[in-house]
């Protein structure tokens, strides 16, 4: 699982040096989000390792399109 998060840090960096800066607010959105998604990979991780993997991997796999979907469903509505 290290290796998946840690794949994208090159591409990332590639990304940051050749594409054009954001604004403030689209650097909030992208921290929040990766926030968010470093959420996600601990619990993922954790249940894991707690759970029988049989078990765990399908919920966790079916939770964060729900929760993707729900967080938008806030933002679109209140913001």
């Amino acid at each position: 699982m290290s290796a998946i998060v840690l794949g994208h840090v090159p591409l990332s960096i590639i990304a940051i040096i050749f594409l054009p800066s954001l604004n403030v607010k689209g650097i909030a959105h992208i921290v929040l989000s990766a926030l968010i998604y470093q959420g996600y990979q601990w619990f993922l991780f954790k249940s894991y390792s707690i759970g029988d993997f049989t078990k765990a991997y399908p919920i966790c796999r079916r939770f964060g399109p729900l929760v993707a979907a729900f967080i938008s469903m806030f933002f679109r509505c209140y913001i």
